[in-house]
């Protein structure tokens, strides 16, 4: 318990590489404004000065009860640590802008005597105050009677309810938990509320609920960042919000949205500002978005991101699932806006501590990870059977599942994935092709379309480790796909199942398959997402669902069988109707990335059969500048090549005069 004076720092930021008023500041508890430099900046500067706590004043404009715990970014730490500098080991807390007001009403800077209590509670006891306080306003908020007794609650209570919120684990050790000094009056208050129920629930008893962004940053990685969920929104732990990445029309959502059909079923982006969070959030729910995503304006502080609450402000109405993120990550997220999936996690305990180990940094979802157990010193049911899946161990598998009783709990087991990867056993055993451990799941309720935290599916990873037997095995698991007419093939491919379906880049089971090179895979899938048109009913042709899907960086299979020169792979796509001209995202068509591959030693020979097949199906040969035969450096294989391009096209010119003599004298007859 400190009781000492308050002095105001200069400047009122603390963002200079000085204070104007260091010897003022000295012994004495300091007050900033938020905003200018992080908050760690401002605390190493004061207790440099030689201040004993820093009290730093929120500066936001909507919400003037709103306040949060402060913290480092995981690369200001690293950049601390090279930089030798000293532990932050003064307090810190923040205020809420309406806390800081009625503080300098009764006690303005001008003011050079009189104390101010600063109390940072013992653990247990902050949160069992935070909880009772919780309780106070479901119980009381309503009771005109005891309209004042809340208020006063409230208003000193305003930063250590945040202590039940989720917050950042990349935060500083250094950073102190937000208090507050509750009156006399409260403090009775609190206790008769406590004394009417003993049964709280404390924070070891049940973990923080906290959420996660998740977006595609390219065709095979993925960033998450933490993401502070708003306290009026509805969510609940496990719970994964998934659609298109939308920006709103208004960004600031505070009119009538512009582009309202496109946000249905998409996660809305929208940036806050100009209206109350709830406004915003009624208005992009009234529009069909399954979650959204609120862009802290703040330049100044570009890093930081809080709670969003309200006060006096009706959010009833305001129900879906709502987290802002900081002014950096909306640059970062911006450029996937409109072409990639993103999802919003609500997580708790251990799956939200491996999220956040991973928080603000770019995954790659190509190389799975072994299976880690959650508590070395004790028993760990998941790890052992997803151990002995990956190892190809049939019978430690059977021993696992046999310690469990009953068919639901061995059920649930085999679905159970990994807290930090979302990997399931099928997973693990389709990674190393063991087909027997496959088998013995899907026996026992695994199920075939579980995804991991990328969202890919066994199929996928069986696919690009080329485990044919282990994908022939999934797709027989996999429930009938309903019957769809033939004009909605082009429209959509999500009716082929779970060959078409897609992890957060975009990639199918195909592309997978095509990148590994295997040519069965290929010819499994194209098997399996066959189907056939009929026109009158005369049958036509079959439809290869999924065959030219495109994935985050516009690439189809085929582009990746070219790329890597896998020539049964592409010939097996282009027999079934692939686009050969599709271009991708950095403006490649398939001939192209062939040609370039031809330029490999190793891929020659395979891209030259490609390449000629690219020819003899259509493929457009020409560019802006020339030929895309000219990338071939080798002059002899590029005349080759290009001698079989004009044969092709002498042979074309012959059919076209051909079939042209026919239509006239056909036109010659009728007359």
């Amino acid at each position: 318990m400190l009781n000492v004076r308050l002095a105001c720092a200069e400047p009122p930021r603390a963002d200079q590489p000085e204070l104007k008023n260091a010897a003022e500041l000295r012994g004495a508890i300091a007050l900033v404004v938020r905003g200018g430099c992080s908050f760690a900046y401002k605390a190493r500067l004061l207790q440099r000065a030689g201040a004993v706590a820093m009290l730093l004043a929120n500066n936001t404009r909507e919400e003037p009860l709103a306040a949060f715990t402060m913290g480092e970014s995981s690369e200001e730490i690293e950049e601390n640590k090279k930089n030798g500098a000293k532990r932050i080991t003064i307090p810190c807390v923040m205020m809420c802008l309406r806390d800081v007001r009625e503080l300098f009403q009764k006690f303005p800077p001008s003011v050079k005597t009189g104390e101010l209590g600063f109390e940072i509670l013992q653990h247990d006891e902050g949160v069992a105050v935070a909880e009772t306080c919780l309780r106070v306003q479901r119980e009381l908020y309503d009771a005109a009677e005891a309209g004042k007794g809340w208020k006063a609650i409230k208003r000193t209570t305003t930063s250590i309810i945040k202590m039940l919120e989720p917050q950042n684990s990349t935060a500083s050790s250094d950073s102190v938990e937000d208090s507050s000094l509750v009156n006399d009056a409260g403090t009775e208050q609190l206790k008769a509320v406590a004394s009417e129920n003993d049964a709280l629930t404390t924070r070891d008893q049940q973990s923080p609920l906290l959420a996660f962004v998740q977006w595609a940053t390219s065709a095979s990685t993925y960033e998450i960042c933490f993401a502070p969920l708003a306290d009026f929104c509805s969510a609940s732990a496990g719970a994964s919000y998934t659609g298109k990445l939308v920006a709103c029309d208004p960004l600031l959502a505070d009119k009538p949205l512009i582009n309202a059909k496109e946000l249905s079923g998409s996660i809305a982006l929208l940036q806050r500002g100009s209206c109350s969070f709830p406004a915003k959030l009624e208005r992009v729910q009234r529009a069909g978005a399954v979650a959204a995503i609120v862009c802290n304006d703040d330049e100044e502080d570009p890093d930081a991101a809080f709670v969003m609450s309200v006060d006096h402000v009706d959010a009833a109405n305001a129900t879906l699932p709502a987290v802002m993120v900081s002014h950096n990550t909306f640059l970062r997220i911006q450029p996937a806006l409109n072409v990639t999936t993103a999802r919003v996690l609500c997580l708790a305990g251990e799956a939200a501590d491996g999220l956040l180990a991973c928080s603000g940094k770019a995954v790659s979802f190509k190389n799975l990870l072994m299976p880690s157990r959650k508590n070395q010193e004790s028993s760990d049911g998941v790890f052992d059977l997803h151990l002995a899946c990956r190892d190809g161990d049939h019978a430690a598998c059977q021993r696992v599942l046999a310690s469990i009783d009953g068919k639901e709990g061995k059920r649930s087991l085999v679905n159970a994935p990994c807290v930090s990867t979302g990997l399931a056993a099928l997973h693990h055993a389709c990674a190393r092709g063991n087909d027997n451990v496959v088998e013995l799941l899907l026996q026992y309720g695994a199920a075939p379309d579980a995804v991991d935290l990328a969202m890919q599916t066994p199929l996928h990873i069986a696919c690009a480790n080329s485990q044919v037997d282990c994908a022939r095995l999934l797709l027989r698991a996999e429930p009938s796909v309903p019957q769809v007419p033939a004009v909605l093939y082009n429209a959509t491919e999500e009716y082929g199942g779970l060959p078409t379906r897609r992890n957060i880049g975009g990639g199918t089971a195909m592309h997978e398959a095509a990148r590994a090179g295997s040519s069965e895979c290929v010819e499994l899938l194209l098997s399996a997402n066959a189907r056939v048109e009929t026109t009158n009913g005369a049958t036509d042709k079959y439809i290869f669902l999924g065959v030219s899907a495109r994935d985050l960086e516009d690439r189809t299979p085929l582009h990746l069988a070219c790329t890597n020169a896998h020539v049964d792979c592409a010939l097996y796509l282009v027999a079934a109707n692939a686009d050969v001209n599709m271009k991708d995202s950095s403006g490649y068509s398939p001939l192209l990335l062939a040609c370039e591959a031809a330029n490999d030693p190793n891929k020659e020979g395979d891209a030259v059969q490609i390449i000629e097949k690219l020819i003899t199906s259509g493929a457009v040969v020409e560019e802006e500048e020339g030929l895309l035969l000219d990338r071939v450096e080798s002059p002899d294989l590029r005349r080759d090549l290009e001698v079989l391009y004009l044969r092709h096209e002498a042979q074309k010119a012959k059919q076209r005069s051909f079939k042209l003599e026919k239509d006239n004298e056909a036109v010659y007859i009728d007359f």
